[in-house]
């Protein structure tokens, strides 16, 4: 079996008991376990700079792990590279780092610490709103839609609860009620979405119990892709 974890740079921190567990793989050899890591070098705060300088690759090959680096976290070909090696790999866990910009296509918010809980976009025509990894899905398809000439802003919502509980006047600066051509991504049930999106957006998720397909097929059939989007998008603008 196969193991797998993340993290990112902003809230990274070896703790003690996290340290002995680290140490152990490496010790024990458990080459059946990668851990990835975000390394976007900027906190809720502001820049790791702060509070920390770490070599964090160097610590990791001192605890014996199997270190891997992808400069560009988007270059989807060299993360499924450093996969193919992790699998390959035996005797030792995996570290993978990725250099990745937090924001990433926000005209404003790249590389800064708004980028947590802010939008990422100004005056928009159409909201993309998503959780998880549906969030890169949003922003390939907002820059699609900014070379378009559509204002799109991208929002991160990871949890309805906590924005629920905000006061009302942040929420809708986050979405803002003349903005009701919104659409939300996600790579599972619709339930629940519709309070966001409101009657005069879209939902692009599943429907269905699901399907057996390789990802690719998958994504396509119930319409997880970046063009997809900006259709659904560009519809609800009446742009397309």
């Amino acid at each position: 079996m196969r193991v797998g974890m993340a993290t990112d740079h902003g809230g990274f921190a070896l703790k003690a008991e996290l340290v002995a567990r680290i140490r152990g793989a490496g010790h024990l050899g458990l080459d059946n376990l990668c851990w990835v890591y975000d390394s976007n070098h900027i906190t809720i705060e502001g820049s790791t700079k702060v509070a920390f300088a770490e070599d964090i690759a160097a610590r990791f090959l001192g605890y014996g792990w199997n270190v891997l680096r992808v400069g560009d976290a988007n270059d989807v070909e060299r993360i499924v590279q450093a996969f193919a090696t992790f699998r390959g790999s035996k005797g030792r866990p995996t570290f993978v780092i990725l250099d990745s910009h937090i924001g990433y296509g926000s005209p404003h918010k790249q590389d800064t610490a708004e980028a947590h809980g802010e939008p990422l976009g100004d005056n928009p025509e159409v909201i993309l709103i998503a959780s998880g990894s549906e969030v890169s899905l949003a922003v390939q398809a907002h820059e699609k839609l900014v070379a378009d000439g559509i204002k799109s802003r991208v929002v991160s919502m990871p949890t309805w609860d906590i924005s629920e509980r905000q006061p009302q006047a942040y929420r809708e600066s986050v979405l803002p009620p003349s903005v009701t051509a919104r659409v939300a991504i996600e790579q599972a049930s619709t339930f629940g979405w519709e309070r966001d999106v409101g009657t005069a957006g879209r939902i692009i998720g599943m429907k269905t119990f699901g399907a057996s397909a390789p990802l690719k097929e998958l994504q396509k059939k119930f319409g997880f892709e970046p063009d997809q989007i900006v259709a659904a998008a560009g519809q609800l603008v009446g742009k397309k």
